[in-house]
């Protein structure tokens, strides 16, 4: 609980850091000289950036177990690059530090959900995640809430400029909550390493028996390719819900161009992560409380329903705060009851290389939902609504064959 608790303290200096930044990035790109369509672009090149590259990182963090120099070094390059968006002359540099920011976080990622998952072991995935995610959020709103006094009173570069502190003291409670692991349950090792010292024979009587422990090998083996496939399609239904989502790049240029004063858009993005972080901990609790696996899948049916709402009222109806409201549950259920689920879903040993497959459908679906919401805000919003109908119907299928396979096991 402490490791989690730490965690989340990191999370929220992070998140003060992160969203402030993200809250105001699109107007800044916007002003810079971008179109919309290319913030969308570019909101959705980070995203992919920022996901896609979690596989890679995800397989190395499995392979060397080198979970913590990982995370170290992807906070610090996350962190640390945003401040210097004051610096910023044009829209071309602007994107590169975004970009240094989303590769740093595509390394840390998976190696920080990993600890947390060993340390949310006793304690729950669902509740494990959900705690943390709470934490995150409360930096999630603090940060965009603080940053639009700041640009009311000062301008986009000094606001920038003020996120050096909450990311130093970020860093500094990542060194604290590494100090505190390793002493408490000590590096993550090998497995092969581990069992080193194990005499001959008693690893060959283990080999003879870790299959037979309670439900035999046939249908120990039937349960890990059933958990695969159904881990494959979870991913597919992942890949469906997140495609059919805008990222807030382009929803805050559609506030800038229905003539919301830019100090007004932070506050908006920090009452969805207000959202954000009141369903969290409900949410990951439910899930957790859900002791069949169909139920636990049949859970994921709000997501699309969320995403159609919230994109109707944000750019048909103009209710900007409740769209925004209903936008920050839909990302609260991607940060942590989708993590749970991939927990859920996966053996220990593979973890890694599991939230970094997830974080590439993650990332790819960004990158095909930022494509596609520059496309066709340049023509017309009236085409969101039948697009999103379409990808949330094919979600809904996949999750109902995926309901059906469940019962079958």
């Amino acid at each position: 609980m402490k490791i989690i608790l730490l965690f989340g303290i990191v999370s929220l200096f992070a998140d003060i850091t992160y969203e402030s930044a993200r809250s105001i990035s699109g107007p800044f790109l916007y002003h810079l000289g971008a179109s919309a369509g290319l913030v969308s672009i570019i909101g959705g090149i980070g995203e992919f950036l920022g996901y896609a590259l979690r596989l890679i990182f995800g397989y190395i963090s499995d392979k060397i177990r080198k979970y913590w120099f990982m995370t170290i070094c992807g906070y610090f390059l996350g962190l640390f690059s945003l401040p210097f968006m004051g610096f910023s002359n044009s829209w071309k540099f602007a994107f590169f530090l975004l970009m240094t920011e989303r590769f740093g976080k595509a390394l840390r990622s998976p190696s920080r959900d990993t600890l947390i998952s060993f340390s949310a072991k006793d304690l729950g995935y669902g509740k494990g995640f959900a705690i943390h995610e709470a934490l995150d959020q409360i930096g999630s709103v603090a940060g965009p809430f603080l940053i639009s006094f700041i640009l009311a009173k000062y301008d986009y570069r000094t606001s920038f400029y003020t996120l050096f502190i909450p990311a130093t003291i970020s860093f500094v409670f990542l060194i604290l909550a590494r100090s505190i692991y390793v002493r408490e349950i000590g590096e993550p090792r090998r497995e092969d390493k581990a069992n080193s010292d194990v005499p001959k024979s008693e690893k060959t009587k283990r080999e003879n028996h870790k299959v037979k422990v309670e439900t035999g090998s046939i249908s120990y083996q039937r349960s890990l390719g059933s958990k695969k496939v159904s881990f494959i399609l979870f991913l597919i239904f992942s890949s469906l819900t997140l495609s059919g989502v805008p990222n807030f790049q382009i929803i805050s240029v559609s506030f800038i161009n229905s003539g919301l004063p830019d100090e007004k858009i932070p506050l908006i993005f920090s009452l969805a992560m207000i959202a954000d972080a009141l369903s969290a901990i409900p949410l990951g609790i439910l899930f957790d409380k859900l002791k069949n696996r169909q139920n636990k899948i049949f859970f994921f049916s709000l997501m699309p329903v969320l995403a159609i709402l919230s994109l109707f009222l944000i750019f048909y109806f103009k209710w900007n705060i409740l769209g925004t409201l209903l936008w920050g549950i839909y990302i609260g259920m991607t940060e942590s009851s989708m993590r749970s689920a991939v927990a859920f879903f996966t053996e220990e040993e593979n973890r890694g290389l599991s939230f970094g497959l997830f974080h590439m459908i993650f990332g790819i679906s960004g990158l095909i939902s930022g494509v596609i919401f520059a496309e066709l805000y340049g023509k017309s919003t009236m085409l969101f609504i039948p697009l999103l109908l379409q990808i949330g119907g094919l979600a809904v299928i996949v999750m109902l064959y995926l309901y059906t396979l469940l019962s079958r096991d």
